[in-house]
């Protein structure tokens, strides 16, 4: 009986013992498979990479997504996707494509870094490349508030010029005016600061095309946005285009002599002459036929 016993006990141990080295066998096997699908993704990523700096760019787009198609969740996967998304739209003019791929690495990636620089290249997309307007500003208003620090500020600064291209003077105004408030004494704030006093500009022309009293007040205020951006960033290169949105507004408003004294002095410094030259023209003409 007690033999029967120990043969028994024998008996389970070797089974016990069997499982625990098929499960360190599959283990080993596992990280083997795993080992073997990692080398052949980063031979093909290398592969990739030198297709495209011979210039075969869809070869090499298409190498990219086959290596993302067969490790979609790991991150030599998703770079290699987003490497075909930024392919495509630099080089492929394959913008739609692009995007869809790109929205794919935000919902995959875990780094925030990642994803701020996938939200610029979709920015990028929308605003330098298809220039569609409507579009970027409803992408950044999106993303407004993941974004920090310089991408935050290049955000705002392409939601408000979005605006002013789709003729939404008032709203690309305050678009500019909160950039110039969270990011004081920045590049992009110099920038914006100058927009702010353009697009009052704008905007009080657009008034006074519609016959509304209100462009009085409007092209006023234009003309203390540019003085203010003078005041403050007077060794900026807009300075003279300042002074031109200045001169304008003088001329809207009916004040000539100003106007013309205005345009005489940045003359020189301001990039086309021959528009001074026209502005002037044009005011010494109106000034005869009121004499």
């Amino acid at each position: 009986m007690g033999c029967h016993l120990s043969l028994m006990v024998l008996q389970m141990k070797i089974r016990n013992n069997i499982k625990k080295i098929k499960v360190t066998v599959g283990c080993l096997l596992g990280c083997f498979i795993l080992s073997c699908q990692m080398n052949v993704a980063h031979r093909d990523f290398e592969l990739a990479e030198d297709l495209w700096l011979e210039k075969k760019y869809q070869k090499a787009t298409d190498v990219f997504i086959s290596i993302y198609e067969k490790n979609p969740n790991n991150k030599t996967g998703i770079k290699a996707l987003l490497r075909a998304a930024t392919t495509e739209a630099l080089f492929l003019n394959k913008h739609s494509s692009a995007i869809d791929k790109l929205n794919i690495v935000i919902e995959k990636s875990n780094n925030d870094e990642t994803k701020n620089y996938v939200y610029l290249k979709i920015g990028d997309i929308l605003y330098l490349q298809l220039k569609d307007y409507k579009k970027t500003f409803n992408h950044y208003n999106k993303v407004i508030n993941k974004l920090t620090g310089k991408e935050k500020e290049t955000a705002y600064y392409r939601m408000g010029k979005s605006l002013f291209y789709l003729m939404n003077f008032s709203r690309a105004y305050g678009v500019f005016k909160k950039l110039v408030h969270e990011f004081p004494n920045k590049e992009t704030s110099e920038k914006a600061y100058y927009e702010m006093g353009l697009t009052l500009f704008s905007l009080a022309s657009e008034l006074k095309e519609k016959h509304e009293k209100e462009n009085i007040k409007v092209f006023n205020q234009a003309i203390s946005s540019f003085k203010d951006f003078i005041k403050q960033y007077p060794k900026s290169k807009k300075i003279p285009e300042a002074y031109f949105g200045i001169a304008s507004s003088y001329e809207e408003l009916g004040n000539l002599p100003k106007a013309r004294d205005l345009f005489i002095k940045i003359k020189k410094e301001y990039p086309s002459r021959q528009v001074i030259s026209i502005k002037l023209d044009r005011i010494q003409e109106r000034m005869k036929s009121l004499n």
